[in-house]
């Protein structure tokens, strides 16, 4: 009787653009062998309250948090929440970026331009000239602040001063004929996208005009899908990139040079949705860098672990509906990572002593890839048995034998028993199993044994 231990990290699998077939992990991350449940959501103390209403954005400046609800931005400073002003407008993502020593706060919503700062307040960029018809993101080099126009011009502040923008300090991204669709910084570069095409411009240091020039021998015929999809990290980009001649896929800069990261199963998501409301955010957290990209469309939210490089679902459950992840925009002040809802404008930290969200459950899922044993001979299954952390809940455990199609009944375990384990698990061919739980406790699981006895053809 062979007994069969099965890591239970398993990365999406989905034949077709269909979540509810083959292996996955809903709210759950790999750390080294093991499969931990996400973190949760706990909404921030905010005195006085937020509105409820649309969400733009959330930025940490000057030791404070930065949100924009509804076109009215708000100071949360340790706990008290300060309306500075409004904004006009489409209500529509903010783009934020800090200057050299946090002289200023400069940020638009792809129409206008503002700056903040503690002495002069919020005001709107208008003299002497500011550009119009913003793609999404905003660059920062050299004391410059850069932003791209829809008709790929650069447009570059006056150094160390992102109140002056003169009409003369531009250069056009022209290496290809489409359309500009998002710009980051990124090293010592500003990173300009198109549709199918992306440049990198350096601080030539020149004194009038722009100070920026491209570095023709690094253009890339790998373009942007959505500008909204670009997420900075540390020491790298992550952006939903296409081109010419292939479909979608999500990419890395590894220095100038692209870093496909989805895989097939992945891009089948993406060709099928048209991205045009995706949204993206990147969070570091406990050892792991997560690039979060929500497709609204889609009604999912992916989530790949830079470390571990693994692809993941997250979820978030309004009202009973278990929908997209809630967590649209992040950033992280003071050791811990601030999300906020795009919908309501909530904010959140993100916490691992917190085992469910402040709206509704954690909806902890594993399904595994169909397992035969290495033969289509029939198997009884004698044993199915857990390993992992010794908690007081109950995992619920469920099988399909006929490709995903139905499922049985789900049974129980208790993970604070000695031997979390079911028997007599009926005859299988091939089989596949599912484990459940949305109690509010903290779930660290790292195998699955299976004792099976093989029969005849």
């Amino acid at each position: 009787m062979p007994t069969v231990r099965l890591p239970l990290t398993f990365p999406i699998q989905s034949r077709q653009a269909d979540p509810f077939k083959d292996a996955k992990m809903v709210n759950a991350y790999k750390e080294g062998d093991q499969v931990l449940k996400r973190p949760g959501l706990s909404a921030v103390a905010i005195d006085p309250a937020l509105p409820v209403d649309v969400g733009q954005g959330v930025f940490a400046y000057a030791q404070a948090l930065y949100t924009c609800i509804n076109n009215e931005i708000f100071k949360v400073d340790g706990g008290v929440s300060t309306s500075i002003g409004t904004i006009t407008g489409d209500v529509k993502p903010i783009y934020w970026t800090s200057t050299f020593n946090n002289n200023y706060l400069f940020f638009h919503n792809q129409t206008n331009g503002y700056v903040y700062d503690s002495v002069g307040g919020l005001a709107q960029v208008t003299t002497p000239f500011f550009p119009t018809n913003l793609v999404p993101g905003v660059g920062y080099l050299d004391t410059y602040v850069a932003v791209l126009t829809t008709e790929g011009r650069i447009y570059t502040s006056d150094p160390a001063d992102p109140t002056t923008w003169n009409a003369l300090n531009y250069i056009s991204t022209n290496s290809q004929p489409d359309l500009a669709t998002g710009i980051s910084s990124h090293l010592n570069y500003i990173v300009a996208f198109n549709q199918w095409s992306m440049q990198f411009f350096y601080d030539s240091g020149a004194s009038t005009g722009s100070p920026l020039l491209p570095n023709t021998a690094a253009n890339l015929e790998i373009g942007c899908a959505n500008g909204n999809s670009l997420v900075k990290f540390e020491q790298t980009l992550a952006w939903v990139g296409q081109s010419n001649t292939a479909g979608k896929g999500v990419y890395l800069l590894n220095g100038l040079a692209p870093v496909k990261i989805s895989n097939q199963y992945i891009d089948k998501y993406l060709d099928a949705d048209t991205c045009e409301s995706c949204k993206a955010t990147g969070i570091k957290y406990n050892g792991h860098s997560w690039y979060i990209l929500t497709l609204p469309d889609s009604d999912l939210t992916f989530v790949f672990d830079i470390d571990e490089k693994i692809w993941v679902f997250w979820s978030s459950v309004l009202d009973n509906v278990e929908q997209y992840f809630v967590g649209n925009y992040g950033t992280s002040l003071n050791g811990h990572s601030y999300m906020q809802d795009s919908v309501y404008g909530e904010l959140y930290i993100l916490d691992q002593d917190t085992y469910t969200d402040a709206d509704g459950v954690i909806n902890f899922r594993l399904v595994s890839p169909l397992i035969d044993a290495d033969t289509q001979y029939r198997k009884t299954v004698i044993r199915v048995e857990m390993v992992g952390d010794k908690v007081d809940t109950v995992l619920r455990i469920r099988h399909t034998d006929d490709d995903y199609q139905r499922w049985s009944m789900y049974r129980n375990v208790n993970l604070g028993d000695s031997r979390p384990v079911l028997f007599q698990n009926g005859v299988t061919r091939r089989r596949a199993y599912e484990f459940f739980n949305n109690d509010n406790t903290f779930i660290r699981l790292a195998f699955l044994e299976l004792d099976v006895t093989v029969g005849d053809n």
